[in-house]
């Protein structure tokens, strides 16, 4: 895969909500930084934190923004970007 596809693949595996569908893009020792400031580091921690957002939030709407390619080279890509969510809550009173 070309790093310049990387983004479009990433969405949507994300979209997907599966984690069989995200883990093939992310490099083993990745490190993931949420929103939170919670940092997950390691193909392991990254599944566990994904798998509970998966479970979590099941009907979100996302988009990836400010996509900025902080280096390229022949063996590696880093990107930096800003992932904005919003679920829809609908509350029943009973």
């Amino acid at each position: 895969m070309l790093p310049e596809d990387f983004i479009t693949a990433y969405q949507n595996a994300l979209a997907a909500q599966q984690w069989s569908e995200v883990e093939p893009l992310l490099h083993p020792s990745a490190c993931v930084t949420f929103s939170t400031g919670a940092v997950h580091c390691g193909i392991a921690a990254i599944e566990a934190a994904y798998t509970k957002n998966f479970a979590l939030i099941e009907e979100e709407k996302f988009a990836i923004t400010d996509v900025h390619l902080v280096i390229k080279n022949d063996t590696l890509a880093v990107y930096l970007f800003r992932y904005a969510l919003r679920v829809d809550v609908f509350l029943c009173a009973l």
